[in-house]
């Protein structure tokens, strides 16, 4: 237990996890008649600093000297954490070989959940009309008279008026306030539920997902359905039945900007919008919605990787939307793949979670083989929909005007689509203007100065920016090796040069230029989708944040320009995300009855791959997919775990790389390659070198890295990282 007595003075000795890159927790002594218990939050002395930690449930393993011991200061205002997130946290540290502490901090509350927010000044009108009504005092008149109780912050954001003109009217007393306590406020999610037409499909589906959950233990469903079945319609009708229980669900989103349309949806069906969580909201937004999941008053929230940890009272269902999406994975920090850990909450909690995609990872599918997992389908399109046509343009035959990207044979396909007046969405993975820039005279490329990566050229800035560390320059007059003016070329294309040439080649036609770096302002992201889908735009111009999750009426034609953009660096995955990407971009042609096709450019048009997307061979591929890995060991029917050893002095980095490699421990079921440079070998002002580990699936991966690489000592410049299933090898 985590709360002892010592027997020398009988004080109440408690052991506290503080969220900091430790794994052990500190040990506290706390007042005899102080009512702690496991879970809970107190204010702690640490070096210092004063810092929130949790009382945790292990005893130390070494023993405590009680004279050197600190007191605790005080328990936190703040629910105590739930005993599942405890045995999750720990779950996380043991698979990931992530610090303990790391872990713990990932689900730790704002920083200024604390403070006290019990008290908030709400605003009434006071029913008499000032003399001097300007339309801004007319506006916010309006808004309190019909919306009274709302905050002055809240005021302002829905009638877009001055701070000032409002303050002035409070002064005047043409508008009241009034201090109430918070735990006044009836915090109630008024659902409105307007009950969809299902397919006879959707209700079969919807129905055997039912009986999953019924059973009240926990499940592992796959919801498997083709691009536009109304997949979300039929896990909607799970949420249904969670909401009128009164319990919570998660649903997860790899992206965020893939949840506009997504709410949109959730609104015509319950009435109400959820609970946003993720990296881009607000510190006030962040701690009401902490404190709102954590008592039980929200029941739907829907978010990012980091929802996963939010102390839910209630939790009876997760649902994971895109399952096989790679941004599930974090990369920095806590190395850990979400939708795993998401499959791990719901085994804590005994509950059913459902996976959901049109394209499910080898992962998933192997499990379901297994009949470890249980598989419904949505083998249609919802409405009568047609699949798209997917036709392979062989750009060894094409011809192509030069330093053009677009083929003739596109082009022409485009052109019909603009005179129906339906739209034509181009995909091309990349962002910016151009991936590389050189001199035409001495060959040099320009690189960033802290990674051995090609600066990106982003014509809208004029600048070249890397897209891994952040770092731009000025697009240079010369060439900064040989000096020679006006010598630098761009090479190849981004989505910015692909609009370019649209607007050469299409010269009227309406544009939206889409991508991650563009998508970061909540409302111009709502602008933009709701031009599309009002048919308000030509052609759409996107990356990979388009490829997914996105419903628009009028889009008949998808081009992919350059599909064989990830059939390179060595990834094991690489046929995997490449025929994912290709078939959802290609399902966002032709949702509704005016039909689509989708033509994919590659100077690859015989691949496996390309072959399987043309002739819809989708099962036949993955099947194909799996039984590679399987002569080969790979996942999932092997293990593998990566050590990426790095420092500012590449020397030192290599060096430990090589004695790491020579000391580790020889067994039979564990096979060791490298040390080798990363692909990306200088990153973020580091050298890298990566040690790959192949194992069978009896072996215990975890405890044969603790024994070879954590218990030994490492200089501090340099940083031993693990990734259990890496998913990307840069």
């Amino acid at each position: 237990m985590g709360i002892n007595k010592s027997r020398s003075n009988q004080q109440k000795i408690i052991s506290v996890m503080v969220p900091y890159k430790i794994d052990e927790p500190f040990q506290y002594f706390a007042s005899q008649n102080s009512s702690l218990s496991l879970g809970d939050f107190v204010s702690v002395p640490l070096g210092q600093k004063i810092i929130i930690g949790v009382v945790w449930d292990k005893h130390p393993k070494k023993t405590v000297d009680s004279i050197k011991l600190k007191k605790v200061i005080e328990k936190q205002n703040i629910p105590p954490m739930s005993k599942s997130l405890l045995l999750l946290i720990e779950w996380v540290s043991n698979y990931t070989l992530a610090p303990l502490g790391s872990v713990l901090k990932l689900a730790m509350p704002p920083l200024n959940f604390s403070k006290n927010h019990d008290i908030k000044k709400t605003l009434f009108f006071s029913g008499h009309i000032p003399k001097r009504l300007t339309e801004g005092r007319s506006k916010i008149i309006n808004f309190i008279e019909k919306e009274p109780g709302c905050t002055l912050e809240e005021v302002i954001k829905f009638t877009n008026v001055s701070k000032n003109i409002l303050k002035v009217l409070i002064k005047q007393g043409y508008v009241k306030e009034k201090i109430i306590k918070e735990n006044e406020l009836l915090f109630e999610e008024n659902f409105n539920e307007t009950i969809p037409e299902l397919t006879k499909e959707q209700l079969l589906v919807s129905g055997k997902i039912m009986n999953e959950i019924n059973k009240n233990n926990f499940s592992v469903i796959l919801l498997d359905g083709v691009t536009g079945s109304g997949k979300t319609e039929v896990y909607f009708e799970a949420i249904s039945k969670v909401i009128k229980k009164g319990n919570q669900a998660l649903i997860m989103l790899p992206e965020i900007s893939l949840t506009e349309q997504w709410l949109q949806k959730f609104y015509q069906r319950f009435g109400v919008e959820p609970i946003l969580w993720h990296s881009s909201i607000g510190k006030k937004d962040r701690v009401n919605a902490w404190k709102k999941i954590s008592t039980g008053q929200v029941k739907v929230v829907v978010g990012a990787r980091s929802s996963l940890f939010l102390p839910f009272k209630n939790l009876d269902l997760i649902i994971v939307d895109e399952e096989h999406d790679p941004s599930y994975k974090q990369q920095e920090n806590v190395i850990y793949n979400a939708r795993d850990m998401a499959i791990v909450r719901a085994n804590i909690l005994n509950k059913p979670i459902i996976l959901v995609s049109a394209t499910p990872s080898l992962e998933t599918l192997y499990n379901v083989k297994i009949k470890k997992y249980s598989l419904v389908k949505l083998k249609e399109r919802y409405g009568g929909a047609k699949l798209p046509s997917i036709s392979i343009i062989d750009l060894n035959n094409e011809k192509k005007t030069p330093k053009k990207w677009i083929s003739n044979s596109l082009i022409e396909e485009i052109k019909k689509c603009l005179i129906n007046k339906e739209q034509a969405m181009l995909f091309l993975n990349r962002r910016g203007y151009a991936p590389l820039t050189l001199c035409k005279k001495c060959g040099y490329r320009l690189e960033c100065n802290n990674c051995s990566s090609w600066l990106v050229m982003h014509q809208s800035l004029n600048k070249l920016l890397c897209h891994h560390c952040g770092y731009s320059i000025n697009y240079p007059e010369k060439c900064p090796k040989c000096d020679t003016e006006n010598s630098l070329v761009l090479i190849g294309p981004g989505i910015e040069r692909l609009s370019e040439e649209v607007s050469q080649v299409f010269p009227e036609a309406k544009q939206e230029l889409l991508s991650s770096d563009l998508l970061v302002n909540h409302k111009e992201t709502s602008n933009s989708f709701e031009r599309i889908k009002k048919g308000e735009v030509d052609i759409i111009i996107g990356t990979q944040v388009m490829s997914k999750g996105h419903h628009f009426p009028y889009l008949t034609l998808v081009g992919v320009i350059d599909g064989d953009i990830g059939l390179v660096g060595g990834d094991i995955r690489a046929n995997e995300k490449t025929f994912q990407l290709l078939y959802q971009v290609s399902g966002r042609a032709g949702r509704e009855k005016l039909g689509g096709s989708a033509f994919i450019q590659t100077y690859y048009p015989n691949y496996p791959v390309m072959e399987s997307i043309k002739k819809g061979l989708r099962d036949q591929f993955l099947d194909n997919e799996l039984d590679n890995r399987k002569s080969n060991l790979m996942p999932p029917f092997g293990k593998l775990a990566s050590v990426i050893i790095s420092s500012s002095d590449e020397n030192e980095a290599m060096a430990l790389a090589q004695k790491l490699s020579k000391i580790a421990p020889k067994i039979e079921d564990i096979q060791l390659f490298g040390p080798v440079a990363a692909p990306i070998k200088f990153l973020r002002g580091r050298y890298r070198f990566r040690i790959l580990l192949k194992a069978s699936r009896s072996a215990k991966l975890q405890s044969y890295i603790k024994n070879w690489i954590l218990f030994n000592r490492y200089p501090k410049r340099v940083k031993v990282q693990i990734d259990i299933d890496p998913y990307t090898f840069l």
